[in-house]
């Protein structure tokens, strides 16, 4: 599921980002897949912006790899958080924000053209279980707190409000109203198991089109 759909976000991608442009991404699988089919183009001044903390495990879905591969797929500057996902404490993750580069790179996500978006669910199939991106425990702290999975590093309830959950408080990412104002916002996610996110982002506007598949489109629809 996830390669076609990142296939078709990839040429979506292709047809909507001027030349010369910017393009914010977060992480996840069909973020790689739209990496991997993204046309190539040449040298133009694009730039790529990753738009959360890297892993330190090299995982199938490394928010690192995925820019730097969709950077040489479009011949553009690419420009990383160089911090973690998650910091340690709330305190530390604060630091991190507001040293640089994490904070020019930061500055740069309101102003950007356009942005791919992926929707981490929190249903057992979710790859930040499997790849221990995030632990059982926290898991299920997510789920009693009444988080349906995150865009961007925002944990979002079934309404698609943003929770104020202690990991979110250690997240390192932009904050809501940067990711807003992005001119074009794309979320690409499929399968069923992903449709409350999608829904809940889609209630909280974090994205104006949706690259999905036919089953959760019509179960979004009922």
């Amino acid at each position: 599921m996830r390669s076609f759909v990142g296939a078709a976000a990839a040429r979506y991608i292709a047809e909507c980002l001027p030349p010369s442009g910017s393009l914010g991404i977060t992480w996840g699988g069909t973020i790689n897949a739209a990496a991997q089919n993204l046309p190539r183009r040449s040298e133009d001044g694009t730039r790529v912006v990753l738009m959360s903390g890297g892993l330190a495990e090299s995982a199938p879905i490394n928010p690192y790899d995925n820019a730097t591969m969709i950077a040489r797929a479009l011949g553009a500057r690419c420009y990383y958080l160089t911090a973690p996902m998650f910091a340690e404490t709330a305190e530390l993750r604060d630091i991190l924000v507001a040293s640089e580069p994490v904070r020019s790179v930061l500055a740069m996500v309101p102003s950007l053209d356009v942005a791919l978006l992926s929707a981490i669910d929190l249903s057992e199939q979710s790859k930040a279980l499997e790849y221990e991106v995030i632990s059982r425990e926290t898991w299920a702290s997510l789920l009693e707190a009444g988080a349906v999975g995150d865009i961007c590093g925002h944990y979002l309830d079934s309404a698609g409000k943003p929770l104020h959950h202690p990991l979110v408080q250690r997240t390192i990412h932009p904050p809501i109203d940067h990711v807003l104002q992005i001119r074009h916002r794309i979320l690409a996610a499929g399968g069923e198991h992903k449709v409350p996110i999608i829904r809940a982002g889609l209630l909280a506007g974090f994205c104006q089109v949706l690259v999905t598949d036919e089953a959760a489109a019509s179960k979004l629809l009922d």
